[in-house]
């Protein structure tokens, strides 16, 4: 069956189970920077090998993406004393 065979409720049907079956995995990134004891956090998604993840610095008003979210803590790593913490998928 090809995808122009299918009705809008099946298409749903099908799209529903992949944002299930592939919803990316929250974390957080926080630490404080070495320059001036500065607190920070941010948080993000990450989707996987191969498709990244973006991160959300409040204080920064800036999104970064990364090819994951442990490159996203190496980078980071580099100006301040960083953690990464994955965060418990929302019910």
């Amino acid at each position: 069956m090809s995808s122009e065979e299918l009705t809008t409720a099946e298409h749903l049907k099908l799209l529903d189970a992949v944002a299930v079956d592939h919803a990316p995995r929250l974390f957080a990134i926080y630490g404080v920077f070495r320059s001036d004891n500065t607190p920070t956090i941010g948080w993000g998604m990450d989707f996987g090998e191969g498709l990244g993840a973006l991160t959300y610095f409040p204080d920064e008003s800036a999104t970064w993406r990364s090819s994951s979210a442990e490159r996203t803590l190496e980078s980071n790593q580099i100006i301040g004393e960083m953690r990464l913490r994955w965060l418990p998928s929302p019910t």
